[in-house]
């Protein structure tokens, strides 16, 4: 998300988003607020070398859907591209990470950056000590890595990973689609993360940013309330 104030002081961020309220309607305020309060703060989808445009756009639209706001993209051997027709704006709305310096494997650069910052690592791949989705712990941050479509998770992520992850199947065919998976593990994980009590949401912190790039991005000609702001508030 781009974030013109982002050098602002706190305060005047909160001035900046009551101004752009008054360019927003009531209706859209109070619907933006309601999926604040259900954003997920501690559950993390990562993916990796996506190749079909078709399926990384999938996996943004359901990542939305169930109200994770931080999806990370990591760009080794191949660019990661949105199909506007599929992701339907989900984009719009979240938080995107993107890993793609060549000068770096940046595998380990995400995956470090998200352990350093307390996530469990969870890679999803077919081995025998895998735990099940259905037990995987939901009581601590959590990011979920994708592989690639023909390659699962990469070597490096596989040895980065804390845990491994498989979603049952009982048919002959032991594979699913990349974004049917990311789907099946987003439903069940936000579901249990939902049932406990609190600290699932995002920090109030970042529930302040979000709200004020949401603004952002759904009024009209926001630069232009932009620099009027700042001439009044100069």
């Amino acid at each position: 998300m781009d974030a013109p104030w982002r050098d602002m002081p706190v305060e005047q961020q909160e001035a900046l988003t009551a101004y752009l309220e008054k360019f927003a309607t009531e209706e859209r305020k109070t619907r933006m607020r309601a999926m604040l309060a259900q954003r997920i703060g501690r559950l993390r989808i990562v993916l990796e070398d996506i190749q079909d445009p078709h399926n990384a756009s999938a996996c943004v639209r359901t990542t939305e859907i169930f109200g994770v706001q931080h999806l990370h993209n990591i760009q080794n051997r191949h660019k990661f591209f949105l199909n506007r027709d599929v992701a339907m704006g989900a984009h719009r709305w979240m938080t995107l990470h993107r890993y793609s310096r060549r000068d770096q494997d940046n595998t380990a650069v995400c995956l470090q950056e998200l352990k350093d910052q307390g996530f469990l690592v969870v890679a999803t791949a077919l081995q025998e000590d895998t735990v099940s989705l259905y037990d995987l712990p939901v009581d601590r941050p959590l990011a979920v890595c994708f592989g690639n479509e023909s390659n699962g998770a990469s070597p490096k992520m596989l040895e980065m990973a804390d845990l491994t992850m498989k979603i049952p199947m009982y048919g002959f065919t032991q594979s699913f689609n990349i974004s049917v998976s990311a789907a099946l593990s987003l439903q069940e994980l936000t579901r249990r993360i939902r049932l406990q009590e609190d600290g699932w949401q995002l920090p109030d912190e970042e529930q302040r940013d979000v709200y004020l790039h949401w603004l952002w991005r759904t009024i009209a000609r926001p630069e232009l309330h932009l620099r009027v702001f700042l001439r009044e508030h100069a």
